[in-house]
Protein backbone atom coordinates (compact mmCIF):
# COMPACT_ATOMS: atom_id res chain seq x y z
CA UNK A 1 0.00 0.00 0.00
CA UNK A 2 1.27 3.74 -0.85
CA UNK A 3 1.01 6.31 1.71
CA UNK A 4 0.93 9.56 0.01
CA UNK A 5 2.63 12.57 2.40
CA UNK A 6 1.74 15.99 0.92
CA UNK A 7 4.13 18.86 1.02
CA UNK A 8 3.64 22.26 2.30
CA UNK A 9 -0.53 23.76 2.18
CA UNK A 10 -1.29 20.61 0.46
CA UNK A 11 -3.84 18.05 1.91
CA UNK A 12 -5.18 14.52 0.42
CA UNK A 13 -8.14 13.80 0.48
CA UNK A 14 -10.32 10.80 -0.52
CA UNK A 15 -13.57 11.49 -2.53
CA UNK A 16 -17.03 10.25 -1.18
CA UNK A 17 -19.39 8.90 -3.35
CA UNK A 18 -22.54 11.38 -3.62
CA UNK A 19 -25.45 9.44 -2.97
CA UNK A 20 -29.31 10.13 -4.02
CA UNK A 21 -32.87 9.07 -2.80
CA UNK A 22 -34.50 7.20 -5.58
CA UNK A 23 -38.27 5.72 -4.34
CA UNK A 24 -37.05 5.65 -0.79
CA UNK A 25 -33.61 3.88 -1.86
CA UNK A 26 -29.94 5.57 -1.55
CA UNK A 27 -28.40 5.02 -5.21
CA UNK A 28 -24.76 5.70 -4.90
CA UNK A 29 -24.01 8.35 -7.70
CA UNK A 30 -20.86 8.85 -9.88
CA UNK A 31 -17.46 10.29 -7.75
CA UNK A 32 -16.54 12.03 -10.53
CA UNK A 33 -19.23 15.01 -9.82
CA UNK A 34 -18.88 14.83 -5.87
CA UNK A 35 -16.92 17.49 -4.22
CA UNK A 36 -17.15 16.08 -0.83
CA UNK A 37 -14.04 13.90 0.71
CA UNK A 38 -12.89 12.98 3.46
CA UNK A 39 -8.99 13.95 4.46
CA UNK A 40 -6.50 11.10 4.88
CA UNK A 41 -3.27 13.08 5.35
CA UNK A 42 -2.53 16.94 5.83
CA UNK A 43 1.00 18.42 4.92
CA UNK A 44 2.76 20.57 7.23
CA UNK A 45 2.05 24.38 6.03
CA UNK A 46 1.11 26.95 8.67
CA UNK A 47 -2.17 27.27 6.31
CA UNK A 48 -3.43 23.52 6.83
CA UNK A 49 -2.77 23.29 10.23
CA UNK A 50 -6.61 23.95 11.17
CA UNK A 51 -7.79 20.80 9.03
CA UNK A 52 -7.08 17.44 10.50
CA UNK A 53 -7.22 13.67 9.29
CA UNK A 54 -10.75 12.24 9.62
CA UNK A 55 -12.62 15.53 8.79
CA UNK A 56 -15.01 15.83 5.87
CA UNK A 57 -14.72 18.77 3.70
CA UNK A 58 -16.43 20.09 0.76
CA UNK A 59 -13.97 21.05 -2.42
CA UNK A 60 -13.77 22.83 -5.59
CA UNK A 61 -14.68 19.81 -7.87
CA UNK A 62 -12.09 20.94 -10.69
CA UNK A 63 -8.91 21.80 -8.36
CA UNK A 64 -6.10 19.38 -7.02
CA UNK A 65 -4.62 15.92 -8.71
CA UNK A 66 -6.29 13.04 -9.19
CA UNK A 67 -4.96 9.47 -7.71
CA UNK A 68 -6.60 6.32 -7.57
CA UNK A 69 -6.21 3.09 -6.25
CA UNK A 70 -7.58 -0.47 -6.44
CA UNK A 71 -9.82 0.79 -3.04
CA UNK A 72 -10.25 4.51 -3.55
CA UNK A 73 -10.10 7.79 -5.37
CA UNK A 74 -8.21 10.23 -4.29
CA UNK A 75 -7.12 14.13 -4.40
CA UNK A 76 -4.11 16.51 -3.34
CA UNK A 77 -5.50 19.59 -3.16
CA UNK A 78 -3.95 23.24 -2.07
CA UNK A 79 -5.99 24.27 1.20
CA UNK A 80 -7.39 27.11 -1.22
CA UNK A 81 -9.46 24.49 -2.88
CA UNK A 82 -11.33 23.68 0.19
CA UNK A 83 -14.25 25.91 1.09
CA UNK A 84 -15.80 24.23 4.03
CA UNK A 85 -15.52 21.44 6.68
CA UNK A 86 -18.83 19.91 7.34
CA UNK A 87 -19.77 18.84 11.16
CA UNK A 88 -22.53 16.39 12.61
CA UNK A 89 -24.88 18.16 14.89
Amino acid sequence: MVKIEPFGDRVVIEILTPEEIVGGLVVPTSKEKSNKGLIVAVGNGEEVQALKEGETVLFNVGAGINYTTESADYKVLNVRDIVAKLKEE
